[in-house]
């Protein structure tokens, strides 16, 4: 398991500090296709998990409601502070395409030349 410590703001507006902020890749194509072959009642649950192994896409990019929890994110009143604060952001993101999706939407909606650093699993 890994700890992120978050700092919290400085008391003196001229010292500078540093954010972490954690944000989830929204719903993938893959939530959509289990929830479709897990909610049938007559499938058996070995035969629903083969199903899935079989119809899963190892690298599933953003579904429509994922497209839509992403582009709710600027709405955030967690991240409105960010938003608002014109300060550069780097973001890390996973090589995976849902995630990468998720990070270039946040990327859209903020100020400035902010890069994303694609960082793989260790």
């Amino acid at each position: 398991m890994r700890s992120v410590e978050l700092i919290r703001p400085a008391q003196d507006s001229n010292e500078r500090s540093t954010h972490f902020w954690l944000v989830r890749h929204g719903e993938s194509t893959n939530n959509v296709i289990m929830d479709r072959i897990f909610s049938d009642p007559k499938l058996p649950a070995w035969k629903a998990r083969l199903k899935f192994t079989l119809e899963r896409d190892p690298d599933p990019s953003l579904s429509e409601l994922g497209q839509e929890q992403v582009a709710a994110l600027q709405r955030h009143p967690g991240l409105q502070k960010l938003l608002s604060s014109r300060r550069p952001v780097v973001m890390y993101s996973s090589p995976l395409r849902r995630a990468i999706e998720t990070a270039a939407a946040l990327q859209e909606v903020l100020v400035g030349d902010n890069e994303i650093i694609l960082k793989a699993s260790s």
